[in-house]
């Protein structure tokens, strides 16, 4: 899967869950470090950032954007 494609995947994880991308950034080693956040109550902000180094990755990712 090209970095690409990842990168879709996870956009399309996150945007069928209350989550918003702030970032997608490569990494020194290849992989891509990605952070997702949502309003709270109170303006205040839940955040996830996460490493992506393959496609395994995503389906954690996708697991962990629908837990919260």
């Amino acid at each position: 899967m090209t970095k690409e494609a990842i990168r879709e995947a996870i956009v399309r994880a996150v945007n069928s869950s209350k989550f918003q991308v702030d970032f997608i950034e490569n990494d020194k080693d290849g992989s891509m470090v990605i952070k997702v956040s949502r309003p709270t109550k109170y303006d205040n902000y839940r955040s996830i950032k996460g490493i992506i180094r393959g496609e395994s990755d995503i389906g954690i990712f996708k697991e962990v954007l629908m837990e919260n």
